[in-house]
Parts: C-alpha cells; structure tokens; sequence
C-alpha cells in the first residue's frame, strides 16, 4: 500500500545527462564543472573535440571542497564521439564535484565536451 502523494519509483527512471564544454581546451585544463546534488550513478561517459585529432578527457569526483579527487573514467575523444559504458568509479557521492580534466591534445580544437550519464534513486 502505497500513501497519498508517494513516489515510489525503480533507480532507472530518474536518469539524466550532465555535460560540460571547454572552449580552445588544453592539457593543463582542469575544471569543477557541476556539483553531485544527490547520491547517483554514471553509467555512460562520452565525449566530443571540434576541429582536432583527439583530446583526451578525464572526468573525476572530488570532495564537498573540490580537492581529494578520484577518476572516474578517462576517453579519448575525436571527431565523431566517443562513448565508454566501462566506467571505472560509479559511484556518486551528494555535495561531491565533477571535475573536467584534459589530457593531452592533438591538434588545435574549438572545444571539447564531455557528458555523463546517470542515474539516481528515489
């Protein structure tokens, strides 16, 4: 029996994508791009470059203060997109930040994105 205005929902229907671009991105670039508002888990990373060879990009999670950061996964992006299903760290923490790290960069690209996808509990 479930009350009067209760939600009781599977983890799969609360899924969302967060992404974050940099533009003219190079290798010592590493930002806070979004903080983790509720405990969730990646389940996809993917990740574009424009008018480059390939940029690599690490996505990490740090702690409530930004610092303390673990990968959660890395891909070396192209052209045409890249997704990586394998990721390495699942697990989001809430108040945690996601920081964008980029990795070595071959060419010289306009911007590079980033996105991961996740879910979340109810």
């Amino acid at each position: 029996t479930i009350a009067a205005g209760t939600i009781d929902a599977d983890a799969e229907l609360y899924t969302d994508e967060k992404c974050a671009t940099i533009e003219t991105p190079v290798d010592a670039d590493n930002f806070l791009v979004w903080r983790v508002a509720t405990a969730s888990t990646v389940t996809a990373m993917t990740c574009i470059v424009e008018n480059a060879t390939s940029a690599i990009v690490v996505m990490s999670e740090c702690d409530t203060a930004g610092d303390t950061c673990v990968t959660i996964e890395s891909v070396t992006c192209d052209t045409d997109g890249q997704a990586d299903n394998g990721v390495d760290n699942a697990g989001l923490e809430a108040t945690d930040w996601i920081r964008m790290d980029m990795g070595t960069v071959t060419g010289t690209p306009g911007h590079v994105t980033s996105c991961l996808t996740i879910t979340r509990n109810d």
